[in-house]
């Protein structure tokens, strides 16, 4: 059988890993913006694992709670699908199987999980499907996320910068001082900091997942990562 806890744990995982090789792409190759954008994007799913591990006894509800929201938001997508079967991205024969299939385990295996995302929608008074965190009563949004986990002092400083660069805020400082002239859209110098941060995120969350799920192997990651960190 599925260990959905798990699996839930090692996808958000691999998200990380992903996003992380994301940033060196850019980076390599001294483009800014790319590097800071996917940075932000690894960063929140930082965030996400950080919650996640917060508390041995709540490492399970909150895995589940992360996977029941996605089979909920997979099922009201399917059903929006259907309401117009010319504009589907999938057969209605695909779209109907996968959304008997998304109910029958959600029903079936989360019930109390579906219950709870209806209840949470109603306390944040929201028609759309809640973040899986602000299940039982957890935070509201990403800011409040942020609070409960080890860089809450350093989230408004490291996220609003960040933002500021994916959302085009910055522009303006593209602008050089002394020629007046733009920048180049390559650099050479480009800052280690985001690159600082993305390894600091998969070093804390792979010492998390390795001593939850492979404790015999806890203290071989704990010297294979500081022979890592001491070689930079």
């Amino acid at each position: 059988s599925i260990n959905y806890e798990v699996m839930t744990v090692i996808t958000l995982y691999r998200k990380l890993i992903e996003n992380a090789d994301g940033v060196f792409i850019p980076a390599d190759n001294g483009s800014v913006t790319p590097t800071t954008v996917v940075a932000r994007a690894a960063y929140e799913v930082f965030l996400q694992i950080e919650y996640m591990f917060k508390e041995e006894k709540e490492i399970s509800r909150k895995a589940l709670s992360y996977y029941s929201t996605w089979l909920y938001e997979e099922i009201v997508f399917m059903e929006q699908q259907l309401k117009d079967t010319s504009k589907t991205l999938l057969p209605k024969e695909v779209l109907l199987a996968k959304l008997k299939s998304n109910n029958e385990l959600l029903n079936n295996r989360f019930p109390s999980f579906k219950e709870e995302i209806n209840r949470t929608k109603k306390r944040l008074k929201i028609k759309h499907s809640p973040k899986w965190y602000s299940l039982y009563n957890g935070p509201k949004n990403l800011g409040q996320l942020s609070k409960e986990t080890s860089v809450k002092e350093a989230h408004a400083i490291l996220y609003k910068g960040m933002s500021a660069e994916a959302h085009g805020i910055k522009s303006i400082t593209n602008i050089s001082k002394q020629s007046k002239e733009l920048d180049p859209i390559r650099i050479d110098d480009i800052s280690q900091l985001p690159i600082g941060f993305v390894g600091s995120f998969i070093t804390s969350s792979t010492i998390k997942i390795v001593k939850k799920y492979l404790p015999n192997e806890f203290n071989d990651c704990k010297q294979v990562l500081t022979a890592i960190l001491n070689s930079h």
